[in-house]
C-alpha cells in the first residue's frame, strides 16, 4: 500500500466529491422528480444532537447541515483512492431551527417515509454508473 504524504493527503480531500458522479445522481435525481440540493456537510462527533449555540457557530463556518456520519467514511474512501459521490438525507431540522422541540421520532419518521423514495434515487444512480 502507498503511503500519502504532505499535499498527496490534503489535495484529494479539497474536492472529495467526483464531478462525473455528481451529474449522473442530479440527472437520475430530475428525471424521477426526486429534489436535491448541493451544501457543505459538517461532520460531528455525537452521539448527541447539537445545542442551538453550535448549529448558529457551524452555519456561520458555511454548513448547511450537520451529520454524524458520511464524513468520516469520504475520508477513508478518498484516502484509499475511491470515487465517492455523497447524498444525504435530512432527516430534521436542528435545533433552534424550528419552533418545536427536536424529538428523534422525526427523525425516524422523515427516514421511514422517504426511505423508498431514497432507495430508488441509489437504485437508478447504480444502474447509470452500471
Amino acid at each position: 500500500m502507498q503511503r500519502l504524504v504532505g499535499q498527496q493527503i490534503i489535495e484529494p480531500l479539497l474536492s472529495p466529491y467526483d464531478r462525473a458522479l455528481q451529474e449522473v445522481a442530479l440527472r437520475v435525481a430530475r428525471d424521477l422528480q426526486i429534489p436535491l440540493r448541493r451544501g457543505v456537510l459538517i461532520a460531528l462527533k455525537g452521539p448527541s444532537y447539537e445545542t442551538a449555540a453550535e448549529i448558529q457557530m457551524y452555519r456561520r463556518l458555511g454548513a448547511d447541515a450537520a451529520t454524524m456520519s458520511t464524513v468520516t467514511e469520504v475520508i477513508a474512501a478518498v484516502s484509499r483512492g475511491m470515487k465517492v459521490l455523497g447524498i444525504s438525507c435530512i432527516t430534521n431540522l436542528a435545533t433552534g431551527l424550528s419552533p418545536d422541540k427536536l424529538d428523534h421520532d422525526e427523525f425516524t419518521e422523515t427516514a421511514a417515509r422517504i426511505s423508498e423514495r431514497f432507495a430508488e434515487l441509489v437504485k437508478g444512480i447504480v444502474r447509470e454508473i452500471g
